[in-house]
């Protein structure tokens, strides 16, 4: 292994160490969440529902709606803080959104 793979390698194996510490925060975030909250992140983020669809399903405004999840979105990264996430690492989290 040349030295250019050498760093490379320890380089995307920091990243990956990065990766797992901050989804493992983020994991305990969600399951800290109440049920309600969990049930519109999983649907939205994990299975990609469209909020409209959300709200519909959930017989809510889609304005109504829209408060309610900013608001859990809030809560969350509350609850990330609070479970020891760093400022540098949610502007990271943020920035490798799907």
């Amino acid at each position: 292994m040349n030295w250019s793979e050498y760093l490379r390698h320890r380089l995307l194996w920091g990243e990956t160490l990065h990766r797992e510490r901050l989804y493992e925060i983020l994991w305990k975030a969600v399951d800290a969440l109440e049920d309600s909250q969990r049930e519109i992140l999983l649907l939205h983020f994990q299975h990609g529902v469209r909020l409209t669809q959300i709200a519909e399903m959930k017989g809510i405004p889609y304005n109504t709606f829209y408060k309610k999840f900013k608001k859990t979105l809030v809560t969350l990264e509350h609850l990330c803080i609070e479970l020891g996430l760093t400022y540098d690492e949610n502007l990271w989290l943020q920035s490798h959104q799907p």
